[in-house]
């Protein structure tokens, strides 16, 4: 018996060493990541939070809006070569990378496109065409719905269009626990993320080549932090609620809309997303072959020549 209870204290002494290296491990890990990856553009206040943006060139503004657990490096591929010819505002979404979520706000799509709006009014935007990827794309969607003023234009790139279906385990009601979101983020989820980032990014860019700089070069590594885990977790709760109310006024659409979605993407559907939007006279979708989820990644010359053709067209508002 004294050896079991020796076992069991040993045991426990065990446990207690290893939830205390977790968050000591995430801590180093968070701050190697941003030694390495330093803010590359601006910080403005707005609604009470900080938010970064990049914003370079000159001519017709083009605002970029990155997907889940990505930045605005997510657009090194077209950002620069766009910046050419244009004005181009590539933004952290509220809660990623380094923007902030404002404290009265909500990780609901329609408010990320209000704080989006509400930072681009700060910096004297009357209109844009908006670019949006994946869950950008909902945000972007969102954005030109509620805030028609602000958009000219749309180039969604793999949008997330309608609801469907969250993989486990973000099924269980467990995750929608801000504790239990905190502890994932400080213990287990940045060496999780670490382990399976291959795996992860492999199937991201399926059926591409993950590129050898996206850790550095397209921001990867920023999605090792404790505060973009959680707010991944929060993003995607609250997408399909998004989704669900506004699939039914993609109808009431009024600017011109490019839509593009690679047939093997292996994290949105096409099939289904694609159904959302098809027969609005107002859309017009490409289907790329052999190409997966990061569209400007695989075919950046086709995307940037999409982006630079809409915004040549005549607002049909």
């Amino acid at each position: 018996m004294n050896t079991f209870r020796q076992l069991l204290v040993l045991g426990g002494v065990l446990l207690l060493m290893l939830l205390a290296a977790l968050p000591a491990y995430t801590v180093v890990t968070m701050k190697d990541v941003e030694r390495q990856l330093p803010p590359p553009g601006t910080f403005i206040e707005v609604e009470g939070a900080r938010m970064h943006y990049v914003d370079q060139g000159r001519g017709p503004v083009v605002v970029l809006i990155h997907g889940l657990g990505g930045s605005s490096r997510n657009f090194s591929p077209i950002a620069d070569e766009l910046a050419r010819s244009h004005r181009v505002i590539a933004i952290d979404r509220p809660g990623s990378g380094y923007s902030a979520r404002p404290p009265a706000r909500t990780p609901a799509i329609a408010d990320q496109a209000g704080v989006i709006t509400a930072l681009l009014e700060r910096l004297d935007i009357e209109s844009a065409v908006v670019v949006g990827h994946s869950l950008g794309g909902a945000v972007a969607l969102a954005l030109a719905l509620d805030h028609p003023h602000m958009v000219s234009g749309l180039v969604l790139l793999a949008p997330a269009t309608t609801p469907f279906e969250l993989e486990t385990p973000l099924d269980n009601p467990m995750f929608e626990r801000r504790w239990f979101q905190q502890l994932l983020a400080w213990t287990i989820a940045v060496p999780a993320s670490r382990h399976f980032a291959d795996d992860t990014l492999a199937r991201i860019f399926k059926p591409q080549p993950v590129p050898e700089d996206f850790a550095t070069a397209g921001g990867g590594l920023l999605a090792r932090r404790p505060e973009q885990v959680m707010s991944n977790i929060r993003d995607l709760l609250a997408l399909n609620a998004g989704l669900q109310h506004y699939r039914s006024r993609y109808a009431q659409l009024a600017v011109p809309v490019s839509v593009i979605y690679g047939e093997d993407d292996a994290i949105l559907e096409p099939e289904l997303h694609v159904g959302a939007l098809q027969d609005l006279p107002m859309v017009s979708i490409e289907r790329w072959p052999g190409i997966g989820h990061m569209v400007a990644h695989a075919q950046p010359e086709r995307v940037l020549e999409t982006i630079r053709r809409i915004t040549i067209q005549p607002d049909v508002s």
